[in-house]
């Protein structure tokens, strides 16, 4: 994956074993728009991550950019009425198993977030279950 130099907040790892990257996050209000898609397309997400997700994401800010892999699950939600096309991606929020969910539009650069903001999808409330506030920082994993 692509990393680059930002000053946004958070620490990057260079220690990392292969293929996973340990990074320090900072949680960031969002706008709310994945609530909406995950809520409407909960059966399609479910196919994809094989977890009935909480329609909401953890909107987490890294101090790199960081970039979908590969091999990232291509969700086209396109013939379901949607308007995007998602990468999800599998990580761990805490140690906790999770998802990150990005549309193309933010990996190619030129959506809502930058490549510096990663929205972190799981079964449950994020927030509440880590007792997370915008400002705290949090540790992640990531492909």
């Amino acid at each position: 994956s692509t990393r680059s130099a930002a000053s946004t907040g958070g620490t990057c790892d260079p220690r990392s074993p292969a293929n996973v990257t340990h990074f320090t996050g900072i949680v960031r209000a969002g706008l709310g728009d994945c609530a909406q898609y995950i809520e409407r397309f909960s059966e399609t997400y479910r196919e994809a991550t094989g977890a009935d997700l909480f329609p909401g994401t953890l909107n987490v800010e890294l101090e790199c950019e960081w970039r979908s892999p590969g091999w990232a699950w291509r969700v086209d939600l396109r013939p379901h009425g949607g308007a995007v096309v998602a990468l999800i991606t599998p990580c761990s929020l805490a140690g906790n198993p999770a998802f990150v969910i990005r549309t193309l539009a933010n990996e190619g650069g030129w959506g809502d977030h930058p490549r510096t903001i990663v929205e972190i999808a799981a079964a449950e409330h994020l927030r509440s279950r880590h007792g997370l506030a915008d400002g705290d920082e949090v540790a992640l994993d990531l492909p």
